[in-house]
């Protein structure tokens, strides 16, 4: 995973492992883009310290809460001290294993846990924290059953103190439709949305091609209509497998988009 980051561009981490296949939390980031200052990890939750030039400090609590009640207790008792000693902004954000009320939970058969749903929210006004809301699919986990087994309910968002929304107003929340978890990701974009789709992005070719029986076609053709000659049949072959991209292979990334946009309407 460490090798999977670097290649993202991501060269410095902290982790803390999971136990078997539970829990795990990975902290990751680009040391020329930004500082991050650990101080503090658990099997719960991961303290930093991010700062950015142009930009004052601010905290961040990476979370991923126990399954287990009496375990989440000592996290929101941790939490709770955060909240009482740091005078910066803060953002909480990830799996807190828990739900405020009723309509964060869909299921064949009803849970009426008042008191739990109670005792959430007052460890959140206890931190002082704001929940950040989210666009996209409402619900974030998913039990994997089917019938009247299915459970699904909302137990990642992403949640501030006030100094920290006053320090980032136009922050929002993504939720992305889930595909290979139980849960959805979410993307806490601090400055609001903006395009991943440049307008002037470079040529890449794309390894999915080699797949395509028809690639190999476009590659001769491009060699020999330009007369061997490396620069231009080069140039040419870019024109060609565009066009061919669009026309025959088809846009995978587009159709990805397509695909993820259905999954998304139906969560």
């Amino acid at each position: 995973m460490g090798n999977f980051f670097n290649q993202l561009g991501f060269i410095a981490s902290t982790v803390v492992d999971p136990t078997g296949r539970m829990g795990g939390i990975w902290i990751v980031w680009d040391a020329s883009q930004v500082n991050v200052r650990v101080s503090s990890a658990n099997s719960q939750s991961i303290h930093a310290t991010i700062h950015k030039e142009d930009f004052e400090e601010w905290v961040l609590a990476a979370v991923y809460a126990s399954p287990n009640p009496i375990l989440r207790e000592n996290l929101w008792e941790d939490l709770e001290a955060v909240a009482s000693d740091t005078d910066k902004p803060w953002l909480v954000a990830r799996d807190f294993n828990d739900y405020t009320n009723q309509g964060e939970r869909r299921s064949f058969r009803p849970s009426h846990n008042f008191v739990r749903n109670q005792k959430f929210l007052d460890r959140i006004n206890n931190c002082n924290l704001i929940d950040l809301g989210s666009s996209g699919p409402r619900m974030t986990w998913m039990n994997n059953r089917h019938g009247l087994a299915n459970i699904i309910e909302r137990l990642d968002r992403a949640m501030c103190n006030s100094d920290w929304r006053t320090m980032f107003p136009e922050a929002i929340v993504r939720v992305l439709p889930r595909t290979y978890s139980d849960h959805s990701p979410l993307i806490v974009y601090t400055q609001g949305m903006h395009s991943h789709t440049p307008l002037h992005r470079p040529f890449r070719f794309q390894v999915a091609w080699m797949t395509h029986p028809g690639l190999i076609k476009v590659i001769t053709s491009s060699w020999n209509d330009m007369k061997n000659n490396l620069i231009d049949s080069t140039d040419e072959f870019t024109r060609r497998v565009k066009e061919w991209n669009k026309k025959v292979f088809g846009n995978i990334f587009k159709r990805k988009r397509h695909l993820l946009a259905h999954i998304e309407g139906i969560q």
